[in-house]
Order: structure tokens, then sequence, then C-alpha cells
């Protein structure tokens, strides 16, 4: 007879064992085997995990089970150490858009993922141990290791994190033992709601703390901390102001110092302030309602519009890949074609994907969008705090949200059962990255993660990119064109001046033509708004000494560097890099020195004097990028001037894209001839491009007509003509024609293939190394290598060899990135330097700058 057993019944979930490949979210081209020890039975393709990694533990994504035979001793293969995921956040889909970036943009696929998810989800989340129970008998049976971290564990309410039993139980074996108690069913992990979204640390002063007798008394005990004291002495100065309320930047900025963080924890534990946690996620309040739009969708339609979104949205029911190039004038009403399609995309259960060129588009556009859509608009843009940009993310991997809106990096969105891809002002070179890999067009981009979704990409512009225009011509896109404005307002009437003539019939003031200072004094009387375009920011754009000709340089970038006067401070507009700016000549000591050229801060300056001559007094307000990189203060500026608070807006390009103000009547192009002298082969089209969409800001509405003054001293170069024609189809073809013989897109593709090095000399090695490489690439024209316009950038220096590969001999570039792959592969095997680097920018949009 059986001897019965009244002990509690042991249930152990044994865990299977699967190999995986594993692609490390760094710089490496390749994926890794790794063992995945797991109690679940599910698929863990696209999960992140926590990997050992060249001795450190870094994020990685599993890129699929392991098929096949090792080709080495299975003993040497690492275990994962941790799933941080309870499911995938990179779809199938989304590692085939991954690798296809990482091929043609000769970019390590592990860089590829990393840019993919928002660096807080790169971070995996805490975990913490739960106590669930324990009979005597499990407790007899339990290792000495097992019955510590019990005894710990007990007598506490709440989970305890991981971190803190690991600083009680001192074992290396810590995490096996946890593993072997979640099992027998004694404890459990809880692992907090994914990504966990980070909150704002605001910091309160302890009034209590600053009374004369106890504060007195605690200088006297931390006499010796001076650090200390000094944060104390200004803390107290802060509560004598009442100001009792502050966050860690503000702190930061008065005290630089790596431990300032330990020392408000000190601060906090001697009672002298406290801390809050605030949830600063919603992105609400910067997209609050502002400018009174209505809900479009309930406007008619004009007969081209309706023709444009029938055939789109036929498209969008089939479900298959289909590219339109939506050609429309501006203000012809693009952006109500893109609703109702996004409407009809909503009807059929899928989501959307919206590019815009650039963030300060983003107010005026969520709120038309929010108002057809409420509680379905996602933003993401780089401006977005940490918090803010993961619980966007998560809301769209939930589907939480069916639209998403942002710049380039949103075309990498986890939308899922993707319907439609939106680039609208597809012209646009912001949409091309630079820095850092991978350097994508996001437009490119969202053509091929169309054809993987099967869905709809709509490239929508007033002045498609040469590229885009040629290949609608071949009938790669379906051409759509709208020629009329929305409401049957007319396109503005342009006025071209040629400044050569204004000033010899002395008839100019300062920049300005007596023609445009009379049509601003005209719109200031009538009230209505008025634009100026200079694209330069800054005051004067360099400055020279008049007696010894130094210029004022970045150390860093061999660039001169720009006046800005309203900080009195020299700036890079690469780097960063600023000093004082001084009127004595740092090498010969005389003064003062003279501050050439116009930017937007000289411009706005000398407009309000000249107008103060007239008797007026208006208000006037930049909108550039040193203005407007606080969302409040863009959110702002655009509302007044909406509202006619602001009477002139004085703006670089940033004013020239998708803006919609009623108001505005008159445009003025400052210095027209600033664009077109940049020496690239883009210059003429992006002159015509940023002329027409400037202009284009004025008389959108039937009621107030517009005008649009252009100033020039090359009345007669022909993007200024067909600007004034507002001829578009004649710029395409004689820009065209200049490409074809000069072998430029659209008819060749370039590459631009860079060295830089950190030393004074450069690296001959690498010079001939690549030269030699090059010189073997069939069918195509290698120009350098040559030293740029800009030298050195951020302390590196540059040589540049460009490559002008025929479009009809490799089509897709497929033999071309594979030859720039090993290219690619073979410098980091041979050169090891850090001093040294290839960067290789398929598709590049510039040629020497």
């Amino acid at each position: 007879m059986k001897k019965r057993n009244n002990s509690k019944n042991i249930t152990l979930n044994y865990k299977t064992t699967l190999l995986v490949d594993v692609f490390p979210l760094a710089p490496v081209e390749i994926y890794y085997t790794y063992i995945l020890e797991t109690s679940e039975q599910k698929n863990f393709v696209g999960h992140r995990v926590v990997i050992p990694f060249n001795k450190r533990k870094i994020m990685g994504i599993i890129y699929q089970e392991h098929r096949g035979e090792l080709d080495f001793d299975r003993s040497k293969l690492k275990k994962i150490i941790e799933v941080v995921d309870d499911k995938p956040i990179i779809p199938e889909k989304m590692f085939q858009l991954a690798r296809w970036v990482a091929d043609y943009y000769i970019t390590p696929m592990g860089e590829v993922l990393k840019n993919i998810i928002p660096p807080k989800l790169k971070i995996p989340e805490k975990k913490y141990i739960q106590f669930i129970g324990v009979s005597d008998f499990e407790k007899n049976i339990l290792n000495k290791t097992e019955q510590k971290i019990i005894n710990f564990l007990k007598n506490r309410k709440n989970p305890v994190s991981f971190e803190s039993l690991k600083q009680q139980i001192k074992t290396s074996k810590l995490e096996q033992n946890l593993d072997l108690l979640v099992q027998k069913g004694i404890v459990k992990i809880i692992r907090r709601e994914k990504a966990v979204i980070p909150k704002k640390q605001v910091f309160h002063i302890n009034s209590q703390m600053f009374s004369e007798n106890v504060f007195s008394e605690y200088l006297e005990i931390l006499k010796r901390k001076k650090a200390l004291v000094q944060i104390l002495q200004y803390l107290y100065e802060l509560h004598k102001s009442n100001k009792n309320v502050f966050e860690l930047e503000e702190f930061r900025k008065e005290f630089p110092t790596k431990n300032i963080t330990k020392h408000l924890e000190n601060l906090i534990d001697l009672g002298f302030i406290e801390v809050e946690l605030k949830d600063d996620t919603d992105i609400n309040p910067e997209y609050k309602p502002s400018f009174n739009f209505p809900n479009e969708l309930i406007l008619t339609l004009t007969k081209e519009q309706e023709i444009a979104l029938n055939q789109i949205t036929k498209e969008i029911e089939n479900s298959k890949y289909s590219s339109f190039l939506l050609y429309g004038v501006t203000g012809s009403g693009k952006t109500l074609i893109y609703l109702h399609c996004i409407k009809k995309c909503l009807e059929m259960g899928k989501s959307a994907i919206v590019l815009v060129p650039e963030i300060s588009l983003t107010p005026q556009l969520i709120e038309r969008f929010n108002n057809a859509f409420p509680n379905q608009v996602a933003v993401l843009h780089s401006r977005l705090s940490d918090s803010q940009r993961v619980k966007q993310w998560i809301s769209i991997l939930n589907e939480e949200k069916k639209i998403v809106i942002g710049p380039r990096s949103a075309i990498f969105a986890p939308a899922s059962n993707l319907g439609l891809i939106i680039v609208d002002e597809e012209h646009e070179p912001t949409y091309k990255q630079d820095e850092p890999a991978p350097r994508y067009n996001a437009r490119d981009v969202a053509l091929i993660r169309g054809k993987l979704e099967n869905c709809v990409v709509i490239l929508g512009s007033a002045t498609p990119s040469i590229n885009s225009y040629y290949a609608a011509k071949l009938g790669k896109h379906k051409l759509l064109t709208i020629n009329e404005r929305a409401d049957g307002a007319k396109l503005p009437d342009i006025i071209l001046v040629d400044m050569l003539e204004k000033r010899k019939q002395r008839k100019v003031f300062g920049q300005f033509s007596d023609t445009l200072i009379h049509k601003i004094i005209d719109r200031l009387t009538r009230k209505e708004g008025i634009i100026l375009f200079q694209n330069r920011r800054g005051f004067g754009l360099l400055v020279e000494c008049r007696f010894c000709g130094y210029i004022p340089k970045c150390p860093e970038c061999e660039v001169s560097l720009t006046y800005h006067k309203s900080e009195q401070k020299l700036k890079c507009h690469y780097c960063g890099y600023e000093r004082k700016y001084d009127s004595n000549c740092p090498k010969c000591g005389k003064t003062p020195m003279l501050i050439l050229g116009y930017g937007t801060q000289r411009v706005e300056e000398e407009l309000q004097s000249i107008l103060s001559e007239f008797g007026y007094e208006p208000k006037i307000e930049r909108y550039d990028l040193d203005v407007v990189v606080k969302s409040s203060d863009r959110n702002e500026i655009i509302q007044q001037f909406y509202f006619g608070e602001i009477d002139i807006l004085v703006g670089t390009q940033l004013i020239a894209k998708g803006l919609d103000f009623e108001r505005v009547t008159l445009v003025g192009i400052i210095n027209a001839d600033l664009q077109l002298n940049i020496p690239d082969f883009t210059a003429n089209e992006r002159a015509f491009q940023l002329f027409t969409q400037v202009a284009g800001r004025a008389g959108r509405r039937s009621t107030l007509p517009g005008e649009v003054v252009i100033q020039t001293t090359s009345p007669n170069a022909y993007p200024i003509q067909e600007f004034v024609n507002s001829n578009y189809d004649s710029f395409f073809k004689k820009e065209l024609y200049y490409r074809k013989h000069l072998h430029y897109p659209p008819f060749f593709r370039l590459v631009s293939v860079e060295i830089q090095w950190k030393n004074e000399n450069p690296n001959e090695e690498l010079i001939s190394f690549i030269k030699e490489k090059l010189d073997g690439l069939k069918n195509a024209i290698v120009l350098g290598p040559v030293i740029p316009i800009i030298p050195k950038i951020r302390g590196w220096n540059r040589k540049v060899f460009l490559v002008k590969i025929n479009r009809t001999k490799d089509p897709n570039l497929a033999n071309t990135t594979k030859f720039f792959r090993t290219l690619y592969n073979e410098f980091h095997s041979k050169f090891h330097s850090k001093k040294l680097k290839l960067i290789i920018d398929v598709d590049a949009q510039f040629s020497l700058l």
C-alpha cells in the first residue's frame, strides 16, 4: 500500500530552449545567434531582448528563429538575459523595410533598427519580485539562497525591485534562483506596464526648512560641503523671491556639474526640497485649438478635387500599391483631398501616415486633422520630450491612434494595416537625412513601404521635385493636376524689381526698393498681413575687420561665424559653436568690425527704422530657427500673426511651407539672388520652388487678392522668369535639358563618398585606397577627390568624391550598392583608426557642399 503524500502539489513550468538570431541595436551589419530559454509557447520575432555583447549588456531585436546548422561549436553560444516585451514591436514588414534601408543606404542593419525605435524604448524596464506564499514542505527543500530570498520578501507588502533584491542577496546566481522560485509558484516576477512613460521631476522648496534658525543651523553643519552650501544659498534666494518650484533642467543651467542629481537627493533626504513626478506626456496643450478651423470634411469639393479624390479612393479600396503625384497650385486644397482619403482608410479599418517637411508645419495641420478626426491623431517628431514621444509611439503600436503626422522619421511609425502614406510638399530637401546614418530619403522610403504594405502613396506638391515629375511623366506615378485655387481665389500678381536699376535711380532704402516699401505701407493702412522672405537667419552673414581683413571663423568647421545682434554673439550654424561679439578686431585690435550681409534680424531692424521715418510703428516678428526652437514660441507667433496681432512676419524658408493665413495679401522676397547663387546643381530648382511656395502664402482667399514683390539683380535668370510667369512646365523642360547634358539626376544618380579625418594632414593611404576602388566602378563618372565648400565640420576635415551612376545601366542601383557595401566593409577592416571616417551618401542631394 502506497503512503499518501499530503503535501501541496508542485507545478513546474519546464523551459524550452530555442536558438534565435538577434540584431544588436548597435552599428553592426550581421545578426548573432543566441540561446533563448522560455516557458512561453509563442513567436518571439520582433521582441526586444537584453543580450551579452562584447562584455556589455545591450538591447537587441530577435530577427528570426535560427534554422540550419551552426558553423561553430554550440557551447560557444550565449544566453539571452531577458525578453523585454510581451508582444513584438517590430513587425515582419518593418524588418523588410529596415533591410531595404540598410542595403540601399549602405548602413549597418543594427543601426537602422536603432533609429526606428524611440530612445526610451531601448532601455529595459525594471522588474519587480512579488512573494506569493510557501508551504513548510517547500521551505524545507529550498536551498540557502532561495530561503534568503523568501525571508527578505515575505514581510514586504509591495513588490521589491530586482535591483533592491540584488543588493540584499549577494550571489552571482540570483536570476537562476528566482527562475526556480517562479517555477515552483512561490514568487512571481512583475514587469511594470510595458514602456513605462518616464515622468518629469518637479521640485518644491520646503518653506519650514528655510526659516532663519533652521537654515543657519544647517549651514554650520554642512559648512565643509561647499557645493551643497552653494546650492542651499541659491535655494534660499529662490525662496525669498517666492519661487518655490523648479525643474531639474533649470537647476542644471545654474549648476552644470555631474553631481547635481546626487546633491538634490541629499537635500531631499535632509527635507529641504520635495520631489513631485509629473506626467508631461500630454501634447494637447501644445496643439490646442488656436485657429478656429472648421471641420473641412463638410466643405464642397471643386471638380478638379473630386476627379483627383475619386482616382485615389478607388486605389485605396483595391488595397494594392499605387503611387500618385498630386500636383496642385498653392491654395488648391490638397489637404482637403488628404482628409477625404484618410476618411476612406478609417472606414475600411486602415491607418494612415502623413509626412510633413518641417515640425513648424504641424500646429495648423494637426488642428485641421483633429477637427476632422477627434482622438485619432498621433504626432511624432524630434522636439517632443522622450516621454511624449514614447507615449505617442505606443498609442500607434497599440492601434489606439490610426493617423500619424510627423516629419521624415514618422515614416517608421509602427502603424499596422496601413492604407495610405501621404508625403506633403514632397519636393522638400528636408526629407533627406544627412546626419546621422542612415542617410535615407523619407519620400523614397515611403514608396518602398507602400509596396511592402500594399497601400497607396500620395506625393503632394505645388512645385514637384524634378525627379518625381520626371518619374510621373514616365508613368511611374499617376499624375493628378489641380490648376485652380480652392475657393475661386486667383494666384497672386508678381512684380519683378531689378535692384540694379533701383540703385541707379536711388530708389532704395537699405535692402528695400521703394516699390516694396510702398506696398508694405499700403497693406499696413488696410490692416492686411505681410510676409517678408530672407533665407538667412542672424543679423549679419559675416563680420570682417576693415583694416586687416580678419574674419572670425568657427574653430571646428572652418566657416565664418554669423553675427546675432539680439544676443551679441557670433554663432556657427553648423555645429552650434558660439562666442561673444567684440567690436575690436582680435587680430589687429582696431575697431569697429564691419558687419556684412543681411540676415532676418537685420531685415527686421532696418524695416522698423524705415517705417518709423514714414510714421508707422507696426509689430514685426521673426520666424526662423532662432525663435522657433520652443514649440510654445512657434505656436504663439503663428497664432498671433493669424489673428492680426502681428503685422509683418520676417522669416526664412520656414514661412514658405504649407502655412495658411487668409489675411496675407503681400509677400516680399528681399534678395532672390541668395538662393540663385548657391554653388550646387539643385540651386535653380530650389530657387523656383522656394519663390513659388512663399508666394503661395499671398491671396489665398477670393476676397483678398495677393501680390508678390521679388527683388533681384538677376531679373533674366530663367528660374525667376518662369516664376514670374507661373510656368512650372517650362522651367521643368529647361532644367531637364541642363541636367541631362551635365549628367545629373534624374538621368544619373549621385553617390557622395566622403573621407573625414582629425589630423591636420589627410591620410594619403586612405585617399589612394578609395580612389583605386572607385576607378574600378563600371558605368560611373567619378569626380574628385576635392575639398568641398565647407572644408571642415565639427572638427573633421573633409574630402569628397562625387560618383555619377548612369540610371539606364543600373536602374535600381542593385550592382552599385553591392559595390559600395564591399567598399564600406573593406574600409572598416583595413582602417581601424577612430580618427578616420568614410561616409557614403546614396542619392546625395548636394554635389560639393
